[in-house]
């Protein structure tokens, strides 16, 4: 298996590793408050198959990323998105991460097979 299959899966997983490294440290309250919805949203069963789905039929991970990235960037710019989804931002973030990486995971473990 290429390096180049794994590097986007490595770089999701990293990104949330560095996340909940920084936010543990620093004790900043809104990673704080958006690991906790994580934990939170990683009960919804559901959620979960969804992502685990879009890791192993995504064959190009990239897009996951990019999507991910884009919507992270137009939640963060936009303030309407969140009021528009009746949720606030935190959530949304929230959910991202954890599609994010259980995807990565499930995508890791695909390039295995």
């Amino acid at each position: 298996m290429p390096i180049k299959n794994i590097i986007p899966n490595l770089l999701g997983l990293g990104s949330l590793l560095i996340l909940f490294v920084l936010g543990r440290t620093l004790n900043v309250p809104i990673i704080l408050q958006i690991f906790k919805q994580v934990d939170q949203l990683t009960g919804n069963i559901i959620l979960v198959i969804i992502a685990i789905a879009i890791g192993i039929f995504m064959k190009d991970y990239w897009y996951v990323l990019g999507a991910t990235l884009v919507a992270t960037l137009v939640t963060l710019l936009v303030p309407a998105v969140p009021e528009l989804l009746n949720t606030t931002q935190e959530y949304i973030y929230a959910f991202m991460l954890v599609i994010l990486g259980f995807s990565s995971i499930s995508n890791f473990s695909r390039q295995y097979r």
